[in-house]
């Protein structure tokens, strides 16, 4: 006899399936042969079933373990004929990537309303960022990022406030991942903190002079003068710019 074996629903242009999958095998004997007895089906792989032995000249093997899994078949019939042993690979994979996305960021706007990738390097990073790793696939393809479900890209513009972005994922069986990080457009904090000031008199021999040395908090603006005032024989108000005077 000869078996012809038919996976539903077909796989993918990869050869994968992300559903369980129905493998139909039909045997037909020659023309005037004595007719099909049964089918010896054995399994290796994923799913690693016993091995089977189908009475009649069809059989629908249900293969619903991730991975490949091989099947392989052979028809005989009543008179003791056994065709050569044939196979046929199954792929089945139903999980999706599991996606890192990049860490959330803040930038300013670049422009009236807010910013756009072509003008923050920092946004345009972010666009580009994200990994992702697959049980079976291992290198899942990168689609591109998401806003509310457009594509965003370097033309995007990122309003002031905070934006979902979607960064997303698939396998060669077709599974989507995705998870989602967030553009926050607005201004830097007002720097609030003032700069601390030391003072270290040097006495000569006829006169002590006063270093004056003026430092931010990190991360601040930075200090731009020091404003001090004399008393008694030398009163008055001097401004230096910068972060030392004396």
């Amino acid at each position: 006899p000869t078996t012809t074996a038919v996976a539903a629903p077909a796989p993918n242009a990869a050869g994968w399936h992300d559903m369980d999958v129905s493998l139909a095998l039909t045997a037909a004997d020659n023309p005037g042969g004595s007719g099909v007895k049964q089918i010896l089906v054995s399994f290796f792989g994923a799913q690693a079933d016993l091995p089977q032995t189908v009475p009649g000249s069809s059989a629908v093997i249900p293969i619903t373990a991730e991975g490949a899994t091989t099947i392989f078949f052979q028809a005989e019939d009543h008179a003791g004929n056994k065709e050569e042993i044939r196979s046929e690979t199954v792929r089945v994979d139903q999980t999706p990537p599991v996606v890192t996305p990049p860490s959330s960021i803040t930038v300013a706007p670049t422009e009236a309303g807010g910013t756009r990738g072509s003008a923050s390097p920092a946004l345009a990073a972010f666009l580009t960022g994200g990994t992702a790793e697959d049980n079976l696939d291992p290198a899942p393809g990168r689609l591109p990022p998401q806003v509310n479900g457009v594509n965003a890209t370097n033309a995007t513009l990122f309003p002031v406030g905070t934006t979902m972005v979607a960064f997303r994922y698939v396998d060669a069986a077709g599974n989507l991942g995705s998870a989602m990080a967030g553009v926050r457009v607005g201004q830097a904090t007002a720097d609030q903190t003032p700069p601390t000031t030391t003072a270290t008199p040097m006495t000569g021999a006829k006169s002590v002079t006063v270093a004056l040395s003026a430092q931010d908090n990190p991360g601040g603006s930075g200090v731009q003068q020091i404003v001090y005032t004399l008393s008694g024989k030398h009163k008055g108000s001097t401004v230096v710019p910068g972060a030392s005077a004396s």
